[in-house]
């Protein structure tokens, strides 16, 4: 599950647009190289350009001046470090030295705070887009990868820590001398009220008041606005704080979520770690606090607003919003305006809560340090971490995306409590099982409800956003080409290079000739000529005054884009912010649902790239140290049962059959491109969270009534995914939803065998079809997105399809029913040379299984084996699939390479078997 976060930065503006929450898992959570050595990273501003060799770019990184620093920073933040740049070139991690890693996070602690939010921008956008995947496919190269990252983290992880730190100290030192400048300047006001009154009072009875009072009034108006501007300018200095925390955890999740190991070469997670999560922590807290705070505040106004009219009376007459508000509340609906409008409080406390669950995650001395540490709030009031996440769950003001990071938090908690049960001493046993109770009633309590009020999909509401973004959308480009237009026309007029008598007299004839034109339709007997020339002479002028009115016309225009913009960005933030929690609950739902497993990784066959039968002992002997990755060990029966009386699987159920239902039949340009990827994103985890629940809670869906008409409503929405017969050209349901349902629908024939008596000769002749299903040439290398290809999805397809057909062949059936599914097989596997080395491992694996029952057996069907020829079929097809293995190793999963080689070893050793 990826993710990702778009972060751009120009000279004037930071703009972060985020995505998705905790998805990736960290690479290589086992492996890892020896610590490297830290740095020393400079947080002066002082010139330190001096040492020889540093390039020009990192010169004026260094240099003295900010200005000189801050260019240098932003032309990084759109060349080297754009995300573009960045995630497109497969050589981005070595084209980026390290040298020029170390200048630019020395600028993190920069003074200037334009220079240290570019310098964090750039570092997180190398974090979270650098490919350092693909450079080399050599182990000698991916221990250089690793080396590599190792150091960028060593480098980073105090600097970025330290700067947190003292973002937190600048924000309560300026919230608190707000406070005192809100109170001071209360009690002046009211000395300033009753001074006003007393001489207005003197001024009438003199007769002066003409002169008093418009002076008066003056000199009022210049002590209010003083005021309000610093107080304005302190509130940006502490959404500016904010904005850098922000940035600083984007940065921590890429590297928890990417590729932080957790063993002793990270120091994040290993050296650094108790820095790290008290850091993290306090950045959680100090928003959480802010955020209850605004929200009391705004809360409290509205009621004065709505109960007490003399207030609002009062507000009127003297032009103060904040009259009658005490300080504290003053500052707290200052920022409050100023976050509704930016939202950077809300996103720390969701990146704080995500970065704390991507860290938990499969790390249990991470979470048994959360449980143990303590901490202090603002109001020097000692809580113990483990509290703030779980009080953060139920805290309604909080975002939804904090709320469920933190019951992840909770959940995978849990996980790693059972890891480090299975691997104590009898000792502490009781106290594990009291932690394990305590979770269990929090998860029971407050992450249930929680799941549940986030895993919601409405139709209506979902078309109604679409419909605004496709709105935006539609008026952004038509405003855009007529930019294009006007520039064309400009381009035109100045290859020209007419005088302005010329054009003038050019347009009063195209003037005439419209005149005339008009006259002749209209049947006029007689022309108006005064008019006429009149008209003339005003066209005239307004030639004369076509550049003094152009600027006006430029600067109209880039007002309207503006607005536009701003609009399709509202209805962007509108659809992410309805998407993203369902998005999220999703995928905890997901590991809520899931059974630990061994946690003995896999070891690659790295060294098998040139294996032939000779090698056949040395594979199978590291085949016979593979662990089982199936065995299920020992679960909390009553916990999994919960789940179930919650309702939670059959409410990602119910999504996952909503969003199907609502994407047939719908053409492309009726969802917005950004809205189709999330919903096709969304029926992706569910059918993944729907594989757990239904391999892991035994109990689910268990009455056959219910199980037999899930079933149907899957083989009904595969035939309706289709506009007559089985064709990619004839897909009215997004290959991608396509592919999501086959794979839901292997998971529940595979745990739910009773469901194999429910597939008729119907049934089975649409999955044969979909098996047929063939990506045309010209659609091969093209996708729904960039990330994406049809030929990819097709395989996919093929491959949920093909175990489909190998589960229910595994029950016995007619040789009638054997010969149709064979010649279907057989013709895939003829398309070898253009299909994917795991669409051919499927087939053959689907082959091995019919037909390696002994004689006697009444699934042997030996007759149609030999009568279609399919250990001829193997003889030629199992080395094509080595070719195929070795050319698709470098960008696969090693772990997919692995089934691959095992497959065509067992392969090999089958023809043996068929030959005798």
């Amino acid at each position: 599950i990826n993710t990702y976060i778009y972060i751009y930065i120009n000279i004037n503006q930071i703009l972060v647009v985020s995505t998705m929450g905790k998805s990736t898992k960290r690479r290589g959570r086992k492996k890892g190289g020896s610590k490297t050595g830290g740095s020393n990273i400079s947080s002066n501003n002082s010139n330190n350009s001096s040492s020889s060799g540093s390039s020009p770019l990192i010169n004026k990184i260094r240099h003295a001046n900010s200005v000189v620093r801050h260019g240098a920073l932003s032309a990084l933040s759109s060349t080297l470090f754009c995300p573009e740049s960045l995630s497109t070139s497969k050589q981005s991690g070595t084209t980026i030295k390290m040298e020029l890693i170390r200048a630019v996070a020395e600028r993190i602690m920069d003074e200037d705070m334009p220079c240290a939010l570019c310098a964090v921008g750039c570092i997180a956008n190398y974090i979270l887009f650098v490919n350092h995947s693909g450079t080399t496919s050599s182990a000698n190269g991916q221990n250089q990868d690793q080396n590599h990252v190792n150091k960028v983290e060593t480098i980073l992880t105090p600097v970025l820590l330290a700067k947190m730190n003292k973002a937190c100290d600048q924000i309560e030192t300026i919230h608190k001398e707000m406070v005192h400048f809100a109170s001071s300047l209360s009690s002046h006001e009211g000395d300033s009220n009753n001074d006003s009154s007393v001489t207005a009072q003197s001024n009438q009875n003199e007769g002066n008041n003409k002169k008093k009072n418009k002076k008066s009034s003056q000199n009022k108006k210049k002590s209010n606005t003083a005021p309000s501007v610093k107080m304005d300018q302190m509130g940006r200095m502490i959404m500016e704080q904010f904005t850098l925390i922000s940035l600083s955890l984007h940065a921590f999740c890429g590297m928890v979520e990417n590729y932080s190991v957790n063993n002793s070469s990270s120091s994040l997670l290993h050296h650094e770690r108790s820095q790290f999560l008290s850091t993290t922590m306090r950045t959680l807290i100090i928003s959480k606090e802010m955020i209850q705070s605004l929200s009391d505040a705004t809360c409290v106004n509205t009621i004065i607003a709505d109960e007490d009219k003399k207030a609002k009376k009062i507000t009127e007459s003297t032009g103060n919003d904040n009259a009658g508000d005490d300080p504290v509340t003053t500052v707290n609906k200052l920022l409050a305006k100023k976050e509704n409008d930016e939202n950077v409080i809300s996103d720390v406390a969701t990146y704080a809560a995500r970065t704390m669950h991507s860290s938990s995650d499969d790390n249990p001395e991470f979470v048994e340090a959360l449980m143990m540490m303590g901490l202090s709030t603002s109001t020097s009031t000692a809580i113990n971490a483990w509290d703030v996440i779980v009080s953060t769950i139920s805290n309604a003001t909080l975002p939804a995306l904090s709320r469920l990071h933190c019951a992840g938090t909770v959940i995978t908690s849990r996980q790693c409590i059972l890891d480090i049960w299975s691997s104590s001493s009898s000792n502490s046993n009781a106290k594990l099982q009291k932690i394990q109770n305590d979770i269990d009633t929090i998860i029971a309590n407050q992450a249930f409800p929680l799941l549940l009020q986030s895993t919601i999909y409405s139709t209506d509401i979902a078309s109604a956003l679409c419909q605004q973004i496709t709105a935006a959308e539609c008026k952004l480009k038509e405003e855009r080409q007529d930019e294009d237009i006007e520039k064309n026309v400009i381009q035109m007029v100045d290859k020209r290079k007419e005088s302005a008598r010329l054009i003038a007299r050019r347009q009063k004839k195209m003037k005439k000739e419209a005149a005339d034109a008009a006259a002749e339709k209209e049947k006029l007997d007689k022309i108006d000529e005064t008019m006429n020339d009149e008209g003339i002479d005003e066209k005239g002028s307004t030639d004369n005054d076509e550049n003094g009115d152009c600027e006006m016309k430029n600067d109209h225009d880039n007002e309207s884009n503006e607005e536009t913009e701003d609009k399709y960005d509202k209805a962007i933030n509108a659809w992410k912010n309805a998407c993203m929690p369902l998005k999220l609950s999703v995928e905890v739902i997901a590991n809520l649902c899931a059974r630990r497993t061994g946690e003995d990784e896999n070891e690659d066959f790295d060294d098998m790239d040139g294996w032939d039968l000779e090698k056949e002992g040395q594979l199978l002997s590291s085949c016979a140290t593979t662990p089982d990755f199936t065995t299920k060990l020992e679960e909390d029966e009553e916990f999994l049962n919960g789940i179930i009386s919650s309702g939670i699987p059959d409410r990602v159920l119910s999504v996952f059959g909503c969003i199907l239902l609502s994407l047939i039949g719908v053409k492309k340009d009726q969802i917005p491109g950004v809205a189709m990827e999330d919903l096709l994103d969304i029926v992706t985890k569910c059918g993944i969270c729907l594989g757990n629940a239904v391999c892991n809670l035994e109990q689910w869906k268990s009455n056959e009534a219910d199980l037999t008409a899930v079933w149907k409503d899957f083989f009904q929405c595969l035939t309706t995914a289709m506009d007559g017969e089985v064709a990619f050209a004839n897909t009215v349901l997004p290959c991608q939803a396509i592919s999501s349902l086959f794979t839901t629908m292997v998971a529940f024939l595979r745990f739910r065998p009773s469901l194999v008596k429910s597939v008729n000769e119907q049934d089975l002749e649409l999955i044969l079809s979909y098996v047929l299903l063939e990506c045309p040439l010209e659609a091969r290398k093209t996708g729904p997105n960039a990330e994406v290809k049809y030929s990819d999805v097709v395989s996919d397809i093929q491959k949920d399809a093909i175990g489909l057909l190998g589960i229910l062949c595994s029950e016995p059936h007619p040789d009638q029913i054997n010969e149709r599914i064979c010649s279907v097989f057989l013709t895939v596997l003829n398309r070898s040379h253009s299909s994917s080395a795991a669409l051919i491992s499927e087939l053959m694996n689907a082959l091995m299984d019919m037909y390696s029952a002994d004689e006697g057996d009444p699934n042997n069907h030996e007759s149609v084996f030999r009568n279609n020829n399919v250990l001829g079929a193997f003889q030629k097809n199992v080395p094509i699939l080595r070719r195929k293995i070795r050319e698709e190793t470098d960008n696969t999963d090693p772990m997919d390479v692995a089934l691959w080689k095992e497959t065509a070893l067992n392969a090999s050793r089958f023809i043996k078997y068929k030959q005798g």
